[in-house]
């Protein structure tokens, strides 16, 4: 009975892990659409008024995220459990003509950020935080 039981429980943990973690990938994948969606909405906005800007020369999605990473001050949150937060440049897009939408985690929770980055005349990346959110625990 009792092993029985323990194959049971560990069955179950398997199922319930599986699932957290497929929900939690739905999530952040709805989150990221809903997130481009504004931000082409509001892109087409500003298009219809003569406002789009164009895309800094020279500043490549790769070389935008591997800057990125060099940023966490831009996350306004602190890790949990000896957690240090950090951004998922395989898990963020750059969102053209000068956005990108960033995941970051420290390992326990997790969040995304809509962010805006511009190329200084000396060549480094510019980056300015537009809205966060943090995912709920």
């Amino acid at each position: 009975m009792t092993r029985g039981f323990t194959v049971a429980l560990g069955l179950a943990l398997i199922v319930v892990t599986v699932w957290w973690q497929l929900s939690e990938n739905r999530a952040r994948e709805e989150h990221a659409g809903r997130l481009a969606a504004e931000l082409r909405l509001a892109t087409a906005r500003d298009s219809m008024r003569g406002r789009a800007p164009a895309p800094a020369p020279g500043t490549g999605p790769a070389e935008v995220l591997a800057d990125l990473v060099h940023h966490p001050e831009l996350i306004p949150y602190h890790g949990i459990a000896g957690g240090t937060m950090r951004f998922w440049p395989q898990e963020s897009r750059v969102l053209p003509p000068h956005w990108v939408y960033a995941y970051f985690e420290d390992g326990h929770i997790a969040g995304h950020a809509l962010l805006e980055f511009t190329r200084r005349p000396d060549g480094t990346i510019a980056w300015k935080r537009l809205a966060v959110e943090q995912d709920a625990e």
